[in-house]
């Protein structure tokens, strides 16, 4: 364990977890009757990784991933130096978002077979003190052996809120 990190077990979680994983096996059920029992795997393992992640389990999360999983989300994780290994993604994107109280809240997924789909709302410490109660993106997953091989998330730029954060004004000298 990298002690730069500092300890997730002691971190309240920014939603309730239980009824997230509920809204989320709900989103589910909801899929269509003719998909096949093995098209819950990745939706289920998706939901596990944002249940653990929401507790502050970080090691739960990190084993929903493959060992190689490549992840582009955040600025620890970016598509010019993505992470790759569960060590990079404990270190470029849980770090970070652990330090930051980071929350995240699915609005809505879309399984295609082979890709999974996601709308999420973040909200975060660094957020809340600029004033933002939350931003949103999207984020794409891939899943192989039922787990999660890649991760790739991107910032809603028609939102108001989210543009403004990702893009905030410049500061004259």
């Amino acid at each position: 364990m990298n002690p730069q990190i500092p300890p997730v077990t002691a971190r309240a979680p920014r939603t309730p977890a239980p009824a997230a994983l509920a809204a989320l096996v709900a989103m589910l059920v909801a899929a269509p009757a003719t998909a096949a029992p093995d098209d819950a795997l990745p939706v289920l393992t998706y939901a596990r990784y944002e249940d653990a992640f929401n507790r502050g389990q970080i090691d739960t999360a990190l084993e929903q991933f493959t060992d190689d999983a490549v992840v582009i989300a955040g600025p620890g994780c970016t598509a010019k130096a993505p992470c790759v290994g569960k060590a990079a993604i404990r270190e470029g994107l849980f770090g970070p978002f652990v330090a930051n109280r980071l929350g995240v809240k699915v609005r809505q997924l879309v399984w295609d077979g082979v890709e999974l789909r996601t709308r999420v709302e973040l909200t975060s410490d660094p957020l809340t003190k600029a004033g933002f109660g939350r931003i949103v993106g999207s984020d794409s997953i891939q899943f192989r052996d039922g787990k999660i091989a890649s991760l790739v998330y991107r910032p809603d730029l028609q939102d108001g809120p989210t543009y403004r954060w990702m893009n905030p004004p410049e500061r004259k000298p």
